[in-house]
């Protein structure tokens, strides 16, 4: 960010410091706590996918190659899942987890147990969806990761700002009034098209047909004109969608 922009505030809070997240930090630091001001439920719904798209990310620290893409797998559109493969008895996860690592367990080890629990009832899908977002950012620890540190920080920071302006929009303290008018069929026909396919190339389409019906609104039309990256809960997809 520029050096120009305000430094963060902090206010006490018995023991600890905590950042002060008003519309100056959001416009300085545009971050995922902006979802907290969206209206429910549409702020659940964001949450949600902000885990789907985000945490994902972060499987590129777990160092077993095999196991890697398992672990992306337990992160779905809706919240955590279970794949089929994620066997119902603690018995039936050694038997599928022990022969692929003879030398001992991997640091995915953790997310596996903590699914099979899932799956045996003994732990609700919330403290599946924590344990496993710990165990990520965990790996980040490694040893070899340790002279990085900064680098990565960065990185997730980068995440974060990218996902947030992506899921939210140019600020959650003033919403953008979507005019029922823009609605023509060719706009929603290219938003449905696109949130169906998961495909969001015709953006700059998008933004043409949306001035094509009237819409002179700055920040939308710069949005889909943006390079994005644009992803399923995209906030003038949404709202053209009617989804918040």
């Amino acid at each position: 960010m520029s050096d120009e922009l305000p430094p963060p505030r902090y206010e006490q809070r018995g023991n600890w410091k905590h950042l002060i997240t008003d519309e100056r930090e959001w416009l300085a630091r545009p971050a995922s706590w902006g979802i907290e001001y969206l209206p429910e439920p549409i702020q659940g719904r964001k949450r949600i996918l902000f885990n789907y798209h985000f945490f994902p990310r972060l499987t590129r620290w777990v160092k077993c190659e095999p196991c890697r893409p398992l672990v992306a797998s337990l992160f779905a559109e809706g919240g955590v899942t279970l794949p089929d493969w994620i066997p119902s008895t603690r018995e039936g996860l050694h038997e599928w987890y022990d022969p692929l690592h003879p030398d001992g367990r991997c640091e995915a080890w953790g997310a596996f147990r903590s699914a099979v629990h899932l799956r045996m009832n003994a732990i609700v899908p919330q403290e599946f969806s924590n344990k496993l977002i710990d165990l990520l950012f965990g790996c980040r620890h490694h040893r070899e990761f340790e002279t990085r540190s900064s680098q990565l920080r960065d990185l997730c920071n980068q995440w974060d700002r990218e996902l947030a302006l992506e899921l939210i929009g140019p600020n959650p303290f003033r919403p953008v009034a979507f005019d029922p008018i823009w609605r023509t069929e060719a706009v929603v026909g290219l938003a449905r098209g696109m949130y169906e396919a998961r495909d969001f190339g015709p953006m700059p389409v998008l933004a043409d047909a949306l001035e094509d019906a009237g819409c002179a609104d700055a920040d939308v039309l710069a949005h889909c004109r943006g390079p994005g990256p644009h992803v399923r809960g995209c906030w003038v997809v949404d709202l053209v969608l009617g989804k918040g």
